[in-house]
């Protein structure tokens, strides 16, 4: 998703925090200065097993080729993967946990816990700046700041008790879900993702919210809004918009209504991405 640079260096930090994969309790690996290869875009893939996750590709396949042009063709704006990465994450999740469907519906929680630190140089930080692409905010009336705080000998590292938890409530064929996931280090929130998904008149219909947070010198700055990428997957073509809401509660739930309402609406885009065949438009 097209964020903005103070956006990309919370990710960054926040990758190092949760280990990068690493077992819980477990020091997130050192990380080394100097640039990493530059790798071109791929199309998630759903690489669990079990009965999800055969439901999931069940459910990606006729979308496929227009998820693969965009992953060809849009590097810039990248909220093709959303939709794929997160029903890899659910499967995978899924298989973890042993997951079984009661009722037509899975409806499980993941988590992982434990002692995490980082540590990251400003040569890194400004390594992801320059790689990012940043997006205006259509609500800011100040100008960007040029100067870069992350200059000099600056250094930023932390650490502490970092909690994720993932929240399930997905149909068993998955022709719809809501997925909830939440982020604290030493109990105080730095994360929070709400998504949603439905299959309708043969479309995958799906809304992804994200908190908007910014960090400083002293950490987080919660805004209260929330990035939204709303999209809709066909088998003809796809088309995602990136915008953003004053609050939670103004997430849109993800249906056939809401897309035709989103399109209605002259809310300002971060981002607007289409794929029509072999044509891709991004912007």
């Amino acid at each position: 998703m097209k964020k903005h640079v103070v956006l990309m260096v919370l990710c960054f930090l926040s990758l190092l925090l949760a280990g990068c994969g690493a077992q819980p309790g477990a020091d997130a690996p050192a990380v080394t200065d100097g640039p990493s290869p530059a790798a071109g875009p791929e199309a998630p893939t759903v690489t669990a097993q079990g009965k999800l996750a055969d439901a999931a590709r069940a459910l990606l396949s006729p979308y496929q080729d227009e998820i693969d042009i965009a992953a060809q063709k849009s590097a810039a704006v990248l909220t093709y993967l959303i939709p794929g990465d997160v029903m890899g994450k659910l499967a995978q999740d899924a298989q973890e946990v042993g997951a079984q469907p009661e009722n037509g519906r899975y409806q499980f929680i993941w988590r992982q816990s434990g002692e995490h630190t980082y540590s990251a140089s400003a040569m890194q930080i400004e390594q992801i700046e320059a790689a990012a692409e940043t997006t205006p905010d259509p609500h800011s009336t100040n100008d960007p700041v040029m100067d870069n705080q992350q200059m000099g000998d600056f250094s930023a590292t932390g650490g502490g008790l970092f909690d994720r938890s993932c929240a399930y409530d997905v149909d068993e064929h998955l022709r719809d879900g809501l997925i909830e996931i939440t982020d604290t280090l030493n109990g105080a929130a730095t994360g929070h993702e709400v998504f949603s998904f439905v299959v309708e008149e043969g479309c995958f219909f799906f809304v992804d919210g994200t908190l908007d947070q910014a960090v400083d010198m002293d950490g987080l700055i919660d805004t209260n809004r929330y990035l939204v990428a709303a999209g809709v997957l066909r088998q003809d073509g796809l088309e995602i918009v990136e915008f953003t809401v004053p609050s939670q509660d103004q997430v849109p739930t993800a249906s056939a209504d809401t897309w035709r309402q989103i399109q209605s609406q002259r809310t300002p885009r971060l981002s607007h991405l289409t794929v029509q065949g072999e044509n891709v438009s991004a912007k």
